[in-house]
């Protein structure tokens, strides 16, 4: 698994075999609330139903079927440790299963889906409540870089009152020196430069594409940790992604897809920075 974009839309990475593809599918038969974005509210439980699939299946192995494609999607059947994920999510009130159809397979999955989503309706719990207060405690607060309310300055100095690096997701990758996370206790999703980390104009495309994609292998939608450090002149955080496989800064000087800047406050950790200077040399 690759990429969990929502409850209901994966991109899932083949690389062995004839049939290589990287291709974004959709979990058949289901819909899950929506992700809110700058330009729209947030559905209850929606965040939660991303949480089920990304921390289950993000860098595992996985195995699905192609059940339908329609308006040029692919709609496909996803299993993990031989559990079906849209089962999954609609036992547990966090998907609907559609309609059914005239084709449905008797005793197929969609069949199945509806059965289970009868019994759990019922029950009026999840996305079959109607209690608005209820609904109102699983709705995600987050606000969004660009918006009105996003106070780089601001979330520098909550930040730097917690010790330890913040618990985030990284949602995007713009460069291997610039990304975008969800960071939990800042209830923002944040634009952030990786500390010491600059990508030159004259940078080849080619590089700054292998760049993009090693730091999206390695940490795209992933647990991580994040300690801010400073806000740069054009109002950007700049900090250190932490990550159990290593420190994503070095990955990168190590392989040359990024250079190292020099230090902008004098206060930096000068440990950290040696040992960058030392990844670069390797590269």
């Amino acid at each position: 698994m690759r990429e969990v974009l929502s409850g209901d839309t994966l991109r899932l990475q083949k690389t062995t075999g004839k049939d290589q593809f990287d291709a974004l599918v959709h979990l058949a038969y289901i819909s899950t609330p929506r992700l809110g974005n700058p330009n729209r509210t947030e559905e209850p439980f929606a965040f939660e139903a991303r949480e089920q699939i990304r921390e289950k299946l993000m860098g595992q192995k996985c195995d699905y079927t192609i059940q339908y494609v329609a308006n040029g999607k692919r709609f496909v059947s996803v299993s993990f440790e031989e559990k079906d994920l849209a089962t999954l999510l609609v036992e547990q009130s966090l998907a609907k299963a559609n309609e059914k159809r005239p084709q449905t397979t008797p005793g197929g999955l969609h069949e199945k889906l509806l059965e289970i989503q009868e019994v759990e309706a019922k029950k009026t719990k999840g996305v079959w409540s109607t209690d608005s207060k209820y609904l109102a405690k699983h709705v995600r607060e987050v606000t969004f870089f660009g918006e009105a309310d996003y106070k780089p300055s601001t979330l520098l100095a909550q930040a730097l009152q917690e010790p330890r690096p913040l618990a985030a997701i990284l949602e995007h990758v713009f460069s291997p020196s610039f990304v975008s996370l969800y960071v939990r206790t800042l209830k923002t999703v944040i634009k952030l430069q990786i500390v010491h980390l600059f990508l030159p104009q004259e940078t080849e495309q080619a590089i700054r594409d292998q760049g993009k994609q090693f730091v999206e292998k390695m940490l795209l939608h992933r647990s991580v940790g994040v300690r801010l450090a400073r806000v740069d002149d054009n109002g950007t955080l700049v900090g250190r992604i932490h990550y159990s496989a290593g420190d994503i800064a070095s990955e990168v000087l190590k392989r040359g897809l990024c250079k190292l800047s020099t230090p902008r406050d004098s206060d930096f950790d000068a440990n950290y920075y040696r040992e960058l200077k030392q990844a670069q040399l390797i590269g």
